[in-house]
């Protein structure tokens, strides 16, 4: 499962659970495999460079 996300609650690391933003996430990773830079991938996905950092997280 691609992605991560930071659950501050707890202070850690959780899955991604959300179908759609598991979509995104596995985009952000075929572009980054791509040759995309974080930069590129954040503004074709509109969303954040951070938010870009955690899809591509393990």
């Amino acid at each position: 499962m691609p992605g991560k996300n930071w659950n501050s609650a707890t202070g850690e690391w959780s899955d991604i659970v959300k179908p759609e933003t598991n979509d995104r996430a596995a985009r952000a990773q075929e572009m980054h495999k791509e040759g995309n830079s974080i930069a590129r991938i954040a503004k074709a996905l509109r969303v954040s460079e951070s938010r870009v950092r955690e899809y591509l997280r393990k």
